[in-house]
């Protein structure tokens, strides 16, 4: 179930997941128009990996799903999804293994996804990383302090 958070009225309900959001990493981002995008991350057989994207509406008290699209992503890598904001999914990808075999660990790529135009976007590389280490992009403007 899902935990979600109504900021115009900051109030609390639960919600069924979509179907794409069983059996492997997610992430939810604004699609605009009150509509909520969700991204999950699916690995095959044969070392590929695609994204699933869902938007759901809302219509009345439930939501239902509006429509889905999957974006394939470049074979030879893992991908990772690391966070999201507003309206842009951080996805970040390594070698696979057996494509580049060497002793130290290989450079983590760090892009960065517009979910109006699913277009992605290089954001940098990162030599030294953990990925149990969290992103912080902030609070959105509902949720932080007043500046006097």
């Amino acid at each position: 179930m899902l935990l979600v958070l109504d900021t115009r009225l900051m109030k609390f309900s639960i919600a069924e997941p979509p179907p794409v959001c069983l059996g492997g990493p997610t992430a939810i981002v604004e699609a605009g128009e009150g509509m909520t995008g969700i991204f999950a991350l699916r690995g095959s057989v044969g070392g590929t990996f695609d994204l699933h994207y869902s938007i759901w509406g809302k219509e009345g008290a439930t939501r239902r799903e509006q429509m889905e699209k999957i974006i394939p992503l470049d074979h030879g890598y893992r991908y990772y999804i690391r966070g999201a904001m507003e309206k842009h999914l951080l996805l970040a990808r390594s070698r696979g293994e057996g494509e580049e075999d060497t002793p130290e660990e290989p450079d983590l790529e760090c892009f960065s996804l517009d979910v109006k135009t699913l277009q992605l976007e290089p954001v940098c590389v990162l030599k030294y990383y953990s990925l149990r280490t969290d992103i912080y992009t902030n609070f959105p403007p509902s949720l932080s302090p007043e500046i006097i």
